[in-house]
C-alpha cells in the first residue's frame, strides 16, 4: 500500500535524524534525553492523532500496530540514555549513604528515607516507559 511506503520511508528518515542528532548535537542530546517523557508523548499524542484523523470506516487504517512500534523504536537511542541517567543518580546516591557509612556503622534512617524516596521518583519517571 501507498500508505506503508510512504510510512516507512518517514520512520526510517526520523530514524536516521534522531541518531545523528544524537551523536552529533551535545545540547539536543541533553534535551531529549531529560525530557524523554515529553518526546515520547509528544510521538505518542501524534500517532494517535494521525490514527483518529485517518479512521475511515471500510478503510484500512492509515497507521498500523508495527507503524507506531517503528516510530517509538527510532527514538529509543533516546530512551536508553535516559535510563542510564535515571541508574547513575540511584547509583551515585547509593554510594553516597554506603561510603558515609563504611566504617561500620549502619546508615541512618534519614539516609534510608532519602534512597527509598530516590528510588520511588526515579520508577514513577519510568513506569509508563516501553521497556
Amino acid at each position: 500500500m501507498l500508505t506503508d511506503r510512504v510510512w516507512e520511508a518517514l520512520v526510517k528518515s526520523f530514524a536516521s535524524q534522531m541518531k545523528s542528532v544524537f551523536i552529533a548535537s551535545s545540547f539536543v542530546k541533553e534535551i531529549f534525553t531529560a525530557g524523554y517523557s515529553k518526546l515520547l508523548s509528544t510521538i505518542e499524542n501524534l500517532l494517535e492523532r494521525i490514527s483518529r484523523d485517518t479512521d475511515v470506516k471500510g478503510v484500512l487504517p492509515a497507521l498500523s500496530f508495527e507503524g507506531n512500534e517503528q516510530m517509538i523504536a527510532a527514538i529509543e537511542i533516546f530512551q536508553t540514555a535516559f535510563l542510564g541517567l535515571c541508574l547513575s543518580r540511584l547509583f551515585d546516591l547509593v554510594n553516597s549513604v554506603f561510603n558515609m557509612s563504611s566504617r561500620g556503622t549502619v546508615p541512618s534512617k534519614e539516609h534510608i528515607s532519602r534512597i527509598y524516596h530516590a528510588f520511588r521518583k526515579e520508577l514513577k519517571l519510568c513506569r509508563w516507559m516501553h521497556v
